[in-house]
């Protein structure tokens, strides 16, 4: 009987070495669920519009002829349009109507308009602006006027040539403004000058 205890007490120590020896296991701890943040991004950027505004002038009329020493005098009067062929919205600067130039045959200047004036009427109360806005496809009309010129002068002059270098566009969005520049501008199907029709 002694010798079965003394059995069982050497088996119990040698299973406490045994498993005080053995490596502890940690538990597993599970990590808090956090929230899920969506990322943003940035809108993709706008391409730059396609297309160009033409600027040039259609027709130059002659009235109230009247006798002169030497002939006649008459008031001149030529028209001219902006058109927006872009597909964006367009500004055009009061401003910035392009002069037009009488030239000889020579290729020569003989006479130069004074500032034109757009054909634009605000609304009731509203100032004068000091720009446009022209939707794609819109047109806007101007005109330069010309009083007591007389037909000698007009004589000389075969054709009429407007240059759109001085015409100033820009986008009426001002993204587009910032990263596409100015609107590029060029003359009308029918060119930058048309036949002086006096005689």
């Amino acid at each position: 009987m002694v010798l079965y205890a003394q059995s069982l007490c050497e088996l119990a120590e040698t299973e406490f070495e045994r498993t005080s020896m053995e490596p502890e296991i940690p538990q597993t701890i599970q990590a808090p669920k956090l929230p899920v943040t969506p990322v943003r991004t940035a809108p993709p950027e706008k391409p730059c519009p396609a297309g160009s505004v033409s600027v040039g002038l259609s027709d130059v009329a002659f009235t109230d002829v009247r006798p002169w020493i030497t002939g006649t005098l008459q008031t001149v009067t030529g028209h001219g349009s902006y058109y927006n062929g872009t597909n964006a919205p367009v500004l055009v600067w009061a401003g910035s109507i392009p002069s037009v130039s009488g030239l000889n045959l020579r290729g020569e200047s003989v006479y130069t308009s004074g500032l034109g004036e757009i054909d634009y009427t605000p609304s009731a109360g509203e100032p004068w602006p000091s720009r446009v806005s022209l939707a794609p496809g819109e047109s806007l009309y101007y005109s330069f006027t010309e009083k007591d010129m007389s037909s000698t002068a007009l004589a000389e002059i075969r054709y009429w040539h407007t240059e759109t270098d001085s015409v100033w566009v820009d986008y009426a969005e001002f993204d587009l403004h910032v990263r596409c520049g100015t609107v590029d501008v060029i003359p009308p199907s029918q060119g930058k000058s048309i036949p002086n029709t006096f005689s």
